[in-house]
């Protein structure tokens, strides 16, 4: 058969076997002789460009910086995260890495 004659593919809703409708008005399912109804998509129109473009265009106004008031909950005491620190000499751990390679 030419494809012409075969008609649209379709698939059943209730037991899902492909088949073609034949060109004919009442589609039914071969396998499982449910009738099968076509229901048209809805297509929405196409939106123009110009409706989005009035929200990217609208500056945003500069914040003012001065108003804003520094707040921080860890309270930060310089002299002892020092004091746990251990000093790390960097010529040795240089030399070391130079040495492995």
């Amino acid at each position: 058969m030419i494809r012409e004659k075969m008609g649209e593919k379709r698939r059943c809703l209730s037991c899902n076997t492909a088949f073609f409708d034949l060109n004919r008005t009442k589609i039914v399912c071969p396998k499982c002789a449910t009738v099968f109804e076509v229901i048209e998509p809805v297509r929405s129109s196409v939106r123009s460009a110009g409706a989005f473009n009035n929200r990217t265009k609208r500056p945003t106004p500069p914040l003012d910086i001065s108003s804003f008031e520094v707040v921080s909950d860890i309270v930060v005491d310089g002299a002892s995260e020092n004091a746990n620190l251990e000093k790390v000499d960097e010529t040795d751990s240089a030399e070391d890495v130079e040495n492995d390679a």
